[in-house]
């Protein structure tokens, strides 16, 4: 191995971490990282000897870099960060329990278990709906008391507790949607809090693992132009590399002098 070789990086990172103020958010490693560095030159030239105009030199008029990532997964954590908000416990919110063309082999449906979808539903809200496909048409469902629910009655469903429903005899070998309204307390989901400005370190490792970092003091998401995409196989982000000329750099390399064990 030549001695240039020996020092080729490997090309993805091993690793990301991802801190705001004195918090570490736990996300995957990106599959892929790159960093345009955003330079915008201006190149002066003058008259030659023999009338040419020719090119002195080179002025570096803007200086933009911005990180770009390819996440294997997408996870809450990303989803924050795509939309540009925090994810955060939520004291009550509003949500449903459900089911859309399921197929009903039997008439009932057993109530959830504690941490099961479903667990903490009352018997008998008002509000739950439930519909039968029926010759390619949505025929609505009439609910009744979950303890006085009679199978024999077509066309019938009944809503009980922790998730339980009762469908009547003639429906068995159809499908059926159904929607209950499910108040629930202290859970993670998307808040109106924006993600703010994060510190980002990444670690990559050359054939010999020695250790090299890239650290960059703050960066900003890019909310423009975002799609979630649930289907794709990665995830891409972009953000905004924050460093206001100060300094005579945006971010950081170094060579640690390290290696990583195996």
């Amino acid at each position: 191995m030549s001695r240039l070789t020996q020092f080729a990086l490997k090309p993805a990172p091993v690793e990301m971490l991802l801190t705001q103020g004195s918090t570490i958010k736990v996300v995957d490693t990106p599959s892929a990282a790159r960093i345009p560095t955003g330079i915008t030159e201006q190149v002066k030239k003058v008259a030659s000897q023999l009338g040419v105009i020719v090119p002195n030199f080179r002025l570096v008029t803007e200086q933009s870099p911005t990180l770009e990532l390819t996440m294997p997964n997408l996870t809450p954590e990303i989803v924050g960060l795509l939309i540009g908000n925090k994810i955060a416990s939520i004291p009550s919110v509003a949500t449903f329990y459900g089911k859309n063309r399921l197929l009903l082999k039997t008439g009932s449906i057993p109530a959830a278990p504690v941490g099961g979808e479903g667990h903490g539903l009352i018997a008998d809200n008002a509000l739950s709906i439930a519909s039968v496909f029926d010759g390619g048409l949505s025929l609505p469902l009439t609910q009744v008391n979950f303890g006085a629910f009679a199978a024999a009655t077509p066309n019938t469903f009944a809503q009980g507790n922790d998730g339980a429903y009762l469908f009547s005899t003639n429906l068995i070998d159809s499908e059926v949607s159904f929607r209950t309204p499910q108040p629930l307390t202290n859970i993670q989901g998307l808040t109106e809090d924006p993600s703010g400005v994060f510190g980002c370190s990444l670690v990559f490792l050359d054939v010999q693992l020695s250790v090299m970092t890239i650290d960059i003091p703050e960066i900003q998401f890019i909310l423009d132009g975002v799609t979630l995409d649930f289907a794709a196989e990665s995830q891409s982000l972009r953000a905004q590399i924050n460093y206001d000329g100060s300094g005579c750099l945006p971010f950081y390399v170094y060579y640690k002098g390290q290696k990583r064990a195996c």
